[in-house]
């Protein structure tokens, strides 16, 4: 590949860089951007240096819209689980950002803890300070759809208010920011009327900004905002600015025409080498099945394939008792549970109705709208595998099969 990736590799030995595409960008990041970001104090004027956990943080679904359009209660849908701290209403519900993420237990984190953990790629939003980070938190709990993504809920968007859209900081912004910097250092008097030279640089910004536009040949859309920038500023030491340093921008230049492009091929075999099926869990249950899935540890092989038969042990039964007696103190009539008798408890679960309702699907083994002990402790299972984070099958599989019912489930397949 190219040098920078070769360090500390020998002959016929892959480098500990070029391993994922992720640790490539970090070393792109560390030996050719970063370097340009500190000399001409980048951070200060517009976003901090990057840190590891902005590399390899999970992708990040933002979810918007007006108030009470359903925005927290689709987010539960796709999981499949209450969000921790979350309250759905008629009435507008959400009143913070809520960074919705994977998390052994469940449980809430509020902002200001947030921007001071290395392991969240939050730490930027410090500047914003504490009437943001007051309505900022992070809900924390164990489910697979999180295992994949994260996702960001967020307070309702007034109807016709008008939104400011500020430009992201692109990488033509690294490049005009050098050009401000080293013109303002250039122009500064070696002794005498510092300050007073400092004013007029500040007021005569805009036209400085056309002059860098003109002569190097820059969009206008690359300039950060002029009134934002001489503000900042104000507070500068211009003299302790430093003057352009052409091998900054050449190895800026390297990286974006070069060493990005030659990281498409290695992007290109992460893809194939991948054993993911994208995000699994929740809503997302049963969309990716195929016969090349893994199968989870409740999963068994189907009738007809190699190992099925009548005798497999019952996954359920080792908690059989302690399912039992719950049925039996639910006062079933004739063996069974009611319906209405078995949604009182389900109810109680505080799982999602959608989540319910399949895990009833599943239970009702005989489709009688009833529940026998078998049926209810097959159910139980299956609200605290879910309780627990995991995924609910698509279909029940042979070894979730209450015993009565295999063969009777077999024939009338």
């Amino acid at each position: 590949m190219f040098s920078w990736l070769k360090r500390g590799g020998g002959r016929g030995q892959q480098p500990e860089a070029i391993r994922t595409v992720t640790s490539a960008l970090k070393e792109l990041y560390r030996t050719k951007l970063l370097p340009l970001e500190e000399h001409y104090r980048f951070g200060a004027f517009h976003s901090p240096a990057l840190e590891d956990a902005d590399f390899d943080g999970k992708p990040m679904v933002l979810v918007a819209g007006q108030y009470s359009t359903g925005k927290t209660s689709f987010i539960q849908y796709l999981l499949e689980q209450e969000v921790p701290g979350s309250r759905v209403g008629p009435e507008p519900t959400t009143d913070c950002f809520v960074a919705v993420m994977h998390g052994e237990t469940e449980g809430t984190v509020p902002g200001n803890a947030l921007v001071v953990d290395p392991e969240k790629p939050f730490r930027k939003l410090n500047p914003f300070g504490n009437t943001f980070l007051n309505r900022f938190m992070c809900a924390q709990l164990p489910n697979q759809v999180l295992e994949s993504i994260s996702i960001i809920d967020t307070p309702g968007i007034l109807s016709g208010a008008k939104q400011r859209v500020s430009r992201g900081t692109g990488l033509g912004w690294y490049v005009v920011h050098t050009y401000i910097i080293s013109y303002l250092k250039k122009e500064m008097p070696s002794v005498f009327g510092k300050e007073n030279k400092k004013k007029q640089l500040i007021l005569k910004l805009p036209v400085i900004f056309a002059k860098i536009q003109l002569e190097h040949h820059i969009s206008p859309g690359d300039f950060p905002d002029c009134q934002k920038m001489q503000e900042l500023l104000m507070v500068h030491d211009f003299t302790k600015f430093h003057s352009l340093k052409p091998k900054l921008l050449e190895a800026l230049d390297e990286m974006l025409t070069h060493d990005i492009a030659k990281l498409m091929p290695l992007l290109r075999q992460e893809e194939l080498e991948s054993t993911e099926v994208g995000v699994q869990g929740g809503a997302f249950e049963g969309t990716h099945m195929g016969p090349f899935v893994e199968r989870g540890p409740d999963e068994a092989l189907e009738d007809g394939e190699e190992g099925s038969d009548d005798e497999a042990e019952w996954v359920v039964t080792k908690d059989k008792s302690k399912y039992d007696e719950i049925f039996y103190n639910l006062a079933p009539a004739d063996g069974k549970l009611s319906g209405s008798k078995a949604k009182t408890w389900m109810v109680g679960t505080k799982l999602p109705n959608s989540v319910l309702g399949r895990i009833w699907k599943l239970s009702d083994v005989d489709r009688d709208g009833m529940l026998d002990d078998e049926e209810f402790a097959l159910a139980s299972h299956l609200i605290e595998a879910k309780l627990e984070g995991h995924g609910l099958p698509a279909n029940l599989p042979r070894r979730l099969v209450p015993p009565s019912k295999r063969r009777q489930k077999g024939s009338a397949e």
